[in-house]
């Protein structure tokens, strides 16, 4: 019986292989976000205005309205995010919208280059409460959050 290592091409094969798996690590460490940057999302909007959806589960509304209590806390308590509390508005749904309650932010106008991402903020302000406020904000989510830019039509 011959031996594996003998046959004709097969360090051709295994020179493949190596080749292979070295792009592919390669390739990864090029496209995979550092992880800084995974830890800190950026939510900008370009254009002067926004609105962010939150469907929010009706159990948790509590809890959602608790952390959004702290949010403006932090973004009071900022000179430098001022500008962006004064021009986010919050608004809540009368009635569920396909069993959620929608949480609405109304950015008018919003801040150039600011980031609006939530947990951003409270890690700023509150780093010793933002693990528990960040699990209070995330758990009472019944779907993802949408954010889109609006661009203001003559009327």
């Amino acid at each position: 019986m011959r031996s594996m290592l003998k046959l004709p091409g097969w360090n051709a094969w295994i020179s493949l292989g190596i080749v292979f798996a070295v792009g592919l690590a390669f390739g990864m460490a090029l496209t995979l976000p550092s992880e800084a940057a995974m830890q800190a999302p950026e939510r900008t909007f370009p254009s002067g205005a926004a609105l962010m959806f939150n469907p929010i589960n009706p159990a948790k509304a509590a809890d959602f309205e608790r952390v959004l209590g702290r949010l403006k806390a932090a973004l009071d308590a900022d000179p430098a995010r001022a500008e962006q509390s004064r021009g986010w508005k919050v608004y809540k749904s009368t009635e569920q919208v396909q069993g959620n309650i929608m949480y609405i932010f109304v950015l008018d106008p919003v801040q150039s280059g600011a980031n609006y991402a939530v947990s951003v903020i409270l890690n700023d302000a509150f780093p010793t409460e933002v693990q528990a406020l960040y699990e209070a904000f995330s758990g009472a989510y019944n779907g993802g959050q949408t954010a889109m830019n609006l661009e203001r039509v003559p009327f």
